[in-house]
């Protein structure tokens, strides 16, 4: 449950900061807009071993890397929850 909580408060800290105007910046010098970036940013939040399978190709048929940055797919914070909704054994 830390991982939870520790999301967010990283979210409540960036919204603080400034975040919706970093994420315009960086989508700004790399050609994409603040949505995009916003989306794959939430993507550093993934287990590890579903950032494993799904650079292998071994994921379930429906979580792809192109349908998980576009929202197709909820992604939880808690990795163990991920996991379970990927029907995987939740880590040792």
């Amino acid at each position: 449950m830390p991982h939870r909580w520790l999301a967010r408060a990283f979210s409540i800290f960036w919204m603080f900061v400034g975040v919706v105007f970093v994420q315009a910046a960086i989508g700004e010098r790399e050609g994409v807009s603040k949505r995009y970036v916003s989306r794959v940013i939430r993507l550093g939040l993934l287990a590890p071993k579903i950032v494993e399978m799904t650079a292998e190709g071994a994921q379930a048929p429906d979580l792809t890397a192109q349908s998980l940055p576009t929202g197709e797919k909820k992604i939880a914070y808690s990795w163990r929850a991920q996991q379970k909704a990927c029907d995987l054994a939740a880590p040792a």
